[in-house]
């Protein structure tokens, strides 16, 4: 970081639902164009973004820097919330334990946001989870930053200075408005009488000034307005990645606060890694030897399925021991005897309860295992499908059944699995609905104020079915229609670029529809978890694409109303 004179310290991606509009790579990219050698991920009040943002800098060459924007509240007598004039915080990891205590606060902040429906932590978690975190103070309400008078107000900076100690700094950012001038005199005064260091930022939003326009239309469809509204929320204009040139000579006169953006990104060395698959225990007590138990399990499960008392000579039956012991042998070797037996004991268990189950379907199918441990109905041998191609020791990947329950009570199964694992070592995976080439183009025709008919035929130009990853552009090339619409009308050719800069930001965060994660230790040791307003079982803030990367393993739980129709 020698040649390196200023380092981002609080910018959102899109993973600040509706709020920031920069995709990950491009955070990426600007940071390499500005040869900034770090760059800090700090999204608003989640870590939604946090392994794809890790690796993403490792790929290039930057130094991940992962933190989170919070609000700091309480809980009243009444069971109230209220807001602590509105602090927010920037809280940025320098290790494992901050990481730790950043993934709890996060994860409290939407227990909160589940119970009061306000996103929040309170001081004294704050102050409790403070080990490994930087935390960069800036925002109280509006203008009314610190007012001498006001007592309380300084019991909670003298609060968080005794907890982070050398490890709290004030942050200014300089917006070319009349309030954003007395603020900063507030907090320059508060830095100086509690003796805490400055540090600056750009509260990065979007990526540049010339996607503001598109930015602000983003921001009208999480607020549900058009942009003729003059009374909405808007992102003041310097919100974007600046260059470090352009910072230092914003913050000439506060060399320190510059410099300090360079100190603080040295004091933050935490990488986020793979880890191994960390499947769950099917016996907890671990006195039982699962590669064993399976062997036995599948053999007399397998004897079952064949009517046999044992396996006799008859070639037609070695072939169904031979085929089985090869499986046990690989499943063994590759560490997936317990993930068998798990799949295997919540089937049995449905069953058991008459609860319907699909006969099993993928590539799953293909093991005489699966079919002697009950997950699958199925004979491999007798419909000729492989094995291979569910485990192969040549391409390593972990295990993957589907299965198929009926849609009223599957329910039951997934709350029989938190029973017998622990409700903590259970949870569902958080999915993100993006501005999809239709979509995007209905959201920003609203946003715009164009005739709802008009946008209506142009969305309909565009089919309902189109390859994965073909994007507006792409569609745009080849499709008459469209380019008839578009080209010489002066609004459409607006709404046409706008939905471009925009198309496959984020626009919601969900619940997969069929995903479990089973840990053999609390998830939130793993991953901060998201709690869904519709949910009692909280869910990963890591999507199912880099959960294996953290070790956590999916299991399948459909629901599939044919089932229920049948049964």
């Amino acid at each position: 970081m020698n040649n390196c004179q200023f380092i981002h310290l609080k910018v959102r991606s899109h993973y600040s639902i509706l709020e920031g509009s920069i995709k990950i790579k491009d955070i990426i990219a600007e940071a390499k164009k500005n040869k900034m050698p770090a760059v800090a991920l700090t999204d608003n009040s989640n870590l939604f973004g946090a392994m794809e943002f890790t690796k993403a800098c490792i790929e290039n060459g930057i130094q991940p820097i992962l933190g989170a924007i919070l609000t700091v509240g309480e809980i009243n007598k009444n069971n109230k919330v209220r807001l602590i004039n509105k602090i927010k915080v920037t809280l940025l990891v320098q290790n494992l334990k901050g990481w730790k205590n950043l993934s709890y606060l996060v994860s409290r902040g939407y227990k909160t946001y589940k119970d009061y429906n306000i996103n929040f932590i309170t001081l004294r978690e704050l102050n409790d989870f403070n080990k490994g975190l930087i935390c960069l103070l800036s925002d109280y309400d509006k203008s009314e930053v610190i007012n001498k008078n006001t007592k309380f107000n300084l019991l909670e900076i003298e609060s968080l200075k005794e907890a982070f100690s050398d490890r709290l700094y004030i942050e200014i950012f300089r917006n070319l408005s009349k309030t954003a001038n007395k603020k900063e005199a507030d907090l320059l005064r508060l830095s100086s009488e509690f003796d805490i260091p400055l540090a600056c930022s750009n509260d990065v939003f979007f990526l540049n000034q010339e996607i503001y326009e598109a930015h602000d239309c983003f921001s009208c469809i999480a607020q549900g307005t058009t942009i003729e509204n003059a009374n909405r929320i808007k992102v003041n204009k310097e919100s974007y990645f600046k260059s470090s040139e352009s910072m230092v000579n914003i913050f000439i006169d506060k060399p320190e606060a510059i410099t300090n953006t360079i100190n603080i990104a040295k004091r933050c060395s935490f990488i986020l890694k793979d880890k191994v698959p960390n499947l769950p225990k099917i016996y907890q007590d671990n006195q039982k030897d699962e590669n064993i138990a399976i062997n036995q399990i599948a053999t007399k499960g397998l004897l079952s399925c064949l009517n046999l008392d044992n396996f006799e000579k008859d070639n037609f039956y070695l072939e169904y021991k031979k085929r089985l012991d090869f499986e046990l042998k690989v499943i063994a070797s590759m560490g997936y005897s317990g993930y068998f037996l798990i799949v295997s004991d919540f089937i049995k268990w449905a069953k058991k309860n008459s609860i319907p189950v699909g006969p099993g379907r993928g590539s799953g199918a293909g093991s005489i295992v699966a079919w002697a441990l009950n997950i699958t109905n199925l004979d491999p041998i007798k419909y000729g499908l492989l094995f291979e191609r569910f485990l192969n020791p040549e391409r390593v990947s972990l295990p993957d059944f589907d299965i198929d329950f009926c849609t009223i009570r599957r329910d039951e199964v997934i709350a029989y699995v938190r029973e017998k694992y622990g409700k903590d070592k259970v949870a569902q995976i958080i999915t993100f609905g993006s501005l999809q080439p239709k979509a995007v183009i209905r959201d920003i025709g609203r946003v715009l104020g164009i005739n709802y008919g008009v946008v209506d035929k142009l969305s309909k130009t565009i089919p309902n079915i189109i390859p994965v990853n073909t994007n507006l552009a792409e569609i745009f090339k080849t499709n008459i229609a469209m380019q008839n619409m578009i080209n010489g009308n002066e609004e459409l050719e607006k709404l046409y670029d706008i939905s471009l800069q925009l198309e496959g930001l984020n626009r919601n965060a969900s619940t997969h529809a069929a995903g479990i994660v089973i840990s053999n230790s609390p998830i939130i040791e793993d991953v901060p978890l998201y709690y869904d307003l519709n949910s009692d079982i909280p869910a990963t803030q890591f999507s199912m694409k880099y959960l294996e990367k953290i070790g956590l393993i999916k299991f399948d739980f459909l629901g599939v109303e044919t089932l229920t129709m049948l049964n």
